[in-house]
């Protein structure tokens, strides 16, 4: 007879079963880069000829063991940011941000907020997500139609 002595029996339930290095990567992707290419020409067509196009990358490296999500945040100004991936994934977003504001994307959670206050994931066309496979690498392109804002994606390695 054992006095004073239960035996018991606990279940946890993890919120978040992952583990993530600490700190994340953090890959500045820059303002973009407008390039001129085309002609111009003194009469008016209803017909383009060329245009200008953007270009700014990062690359980012998931050394862990489950899939790793990351988080985007762009800085204004900025109108009509985008990006895309490796993978063929691309985030196309119909806002534009003042010098002052702050565009926040959580890929992992789904969520984008503007100035850390309002949900603005209705701006995202498409609804199509980043996740960076493990033990790979992924490159991310930057583009935005107008504004010399620019992205910050962070990543951490995640385990299962």
């Amino acid at each position: 007879r054992n006095i004073g002595v239960t035996a018991t029996q606990f279940t946890v339930l993890a919120g978040d079963p992952y583990i993530y290095d600490y700190p994340p990567q953090t890959v500045f992707v820059g303002s973009p880069t407008v390039i001129s290419v085309g002609l111009g020409f003194n009469l008016a067509f209803n017909v383009g000829f060329c245009g200008g196009a953007t270009t700014s990358s990062g690359t980012v490296v998931n050394n862990g063991t489950h899939t790793a999500y990351p988080v985007i945040t762009f800085t204004g100004p900025l109108t009509n940011p985008s990006l895309f991936d490796s993978n063929g994934v691309s985030m196309n977003f119909s806002i534009t941000l003042a010098g002052s504001d702050v565009l926040v994307v959580d890929c992992r959670n789904k969520n984008v907020v503007l100035n850390n206050q309002v949900s603005r994931r209705s701006s995202l066309a498409g609804l199509k997500w980043f996740a960076v496979p493990p033990k790979s690498t992924d490159s991310i392109y930057f583009a935005a139609q107008d504004g010399t804002g620019t992205a910050t994606v962070q990543l951490s390695n995640t385990y299962y």
